[in-house]
């Protein structure tokens, strides 16, 4: 019996313009780095219910971003490109997001953020995209930290 190989039909002209559009929707938008995300229906999980979830962007650091990915390695996913990763996204959304429990922890984690309604899911993770895409697009000055730090 013998296999075919598979061939991955990909349209990386469609991605790249999808990039770029992303992209340039970030550079146009002026305070990003904080979001309310407003459910239709409030989220429900483990006993809370969650009608908002708050993100503040801006209190992401780079042990985020490294907690996230060391998280993804342990998981044994490769990363590539943060930015168009959704196990990266996410986990910088549980991260970045304001609500906590009663007992203090975050409402978002890696099981939780998962089980968001799509529509909700994909609105989130737009919003953490057009972040790190409008950091990345920021002119560089010393205002916002790229200074000479010697």
């Amino acid at each position: 019996m013998r296999t075919k190989d598979k061939v991955l039909d990909v349209d990386f002209d469609a991605m790249s313009e999808q990039a770029e559009a992303v992209e340039q929707e970030a550079a146009e938008q002026e305070d990003i780095g904080q979001y309310t995300h407003v459910f239709a229906k409030p989220f429900e999980w483990e006993g809370g219910v969650y009608p908002t979830l708050t993100f503040d962007f801006t209190a992401l650091t780079g042990r985020d971003s490294l907690a996230v990915e060391t998280e993804m390695i342990r998981r044994g996913r490769t990363l590539v490109v943060p930015e168009f990763d959704g196990d990266y996204l996410s986990g910088l959304a549980t991260r970045a997001c304001a609500e906590r429990t009663e007992m203090g922890g975050r409402v978002l984690d890696h099981k939780s953020v998962r089980a968001l309604p799509l529509r909700d899911f994909q609105q989130i993770i737009k919003k953490v995209r057009a972040f790190l895409l409008h950091v990345e697009s920021e002119p560089q000055t010393a205002a916002n930290g790229s200074g000479n730090n010697a």
